[in-house]
C-alpha cells in the first residue's frame, strides 16, 4: 500500500506542475484553462512593446502579471464589472517604452485580489530579427524598408548611410512582430553604398550595393 500512496502523490504532483511547465512560443497564442487567455505581442502608442491579453471566463476581480527575462514586472487589475460580459482587454508592458524587448522566457501570472494563483504559463520569445529588404532614393529623400520577421516588436533609433562621407539619422521608430515599415529620411540624392539599421540594443541590420 506505501509504494502505491507513492505513486498517487508523484501522480498529482506532475499533474499539478504541468500546466507551468508548458511553454507557448511565438508572437501569438492560446492558453486554455479557468479563464482563456489569447495573447499577442505589439505595439502601443508606436514605442511601447506590449503582450496584449483577450481575457475571456466568469465575472471576478482578477490581477495580471508579466515579468520579463531580465526581471521587469509589469502588472494590470481587472475589476468584476468590466468581466461582466465575460471578456476583457488587457495590455502588459515587456520593458520600458522605447527599449527592445529580450528574448527569453516571460512568466505569466493570474492571480484573484486574495493573491491566491489561478494559473501560471512561461511564454517564449526569440526577439526582433530586423532585414533591411529594399533601399531606394526619390526627389532628394532616402526610403528605407524594413521588415520585422521576429516574435517581439523592435524600436530601432538610428540609420548610418555611408557614401562617400558617412551621415547619421537619429530618430526613434516601433516595428511591429511580423511587420514592415519604411523609414524616410532627407538630403539623400543617390544611392548610398551601405545602409547600417541600429536598435536600442545596438546593430542590427544593413544593406549594400
Amino acid at each position: 500500500m506505501r509504494w502505491l500512496a507513492i505513486a498517487l502523490l508523484t501522480i498529482i504532483l506532475i499533474s499539478g506542475c504541468s500546466e507551468k511547465g508548458n511553454v507557448y512560443r511565438g508572437e501569438s497564442g492560446h492558453i486554455k484553462g479557468v479563464y482563456d487567455l489569447i495573447y499577442t505581442t505589439t505595439l502601443k502608442m508606436g514605442v511601447c512593446s506590449i503582450l496584449r491579453l483577450n481575457v475571456s471566463g466568469k465575472p471576478n476581480s482578477l490581477i495580471l502579471e508579466l515579468k520579463s527575462p531580465t526581471g521587469f514586472l509589469s502588472r494590470a487589475r481587472i475589476s468584476n464589472e468590466s468581466m461582466l460580459d465575460g471578456f476583457e482587454v488587457v495590455d502588459l508592458k515587456m520593458c520600458e517604452c522605447g527599449m527592445d524587448p529580450p528574448k527569453g522566457v516571460y512568466h505569466l501570472t493570474l492571480k484573484d485580489l486574495r493573491g491566491s494563483v489561478i494559473s501560471e504559463s512561461l511564454l517564449e520569445f526569440e526577439g526582433a530579427k530586423l532585414k533591411i529588404v529594399d533601399v531606394r532614393v526619390k526627389g532628394g529623400k532616402l526610403y528605407v524598408d524594413v521588415l520585422n520577421d521576429g516574435d517581439v516588436p523592435a524600436i530601432v533609433d538610428r540609420v548610418v548611410v555611408v557614401n562617400g562621407g558617412t551621415n547619421t539619422f537619429w530618430f526613434m521608430e516601433g516595428i511591429d512582430s511580423k511587420g514592415k515599415k519604411t523609414l524616410e529620411f532627407s538630403g539623400v540624392s543617390k544611392l548610398p553604398n551601405k545602409v547600417f539599421l541600429y536598435s536600442r540594443s545596438g546593430y542590427v541590420a544593413e544593406f549594400k550595393r
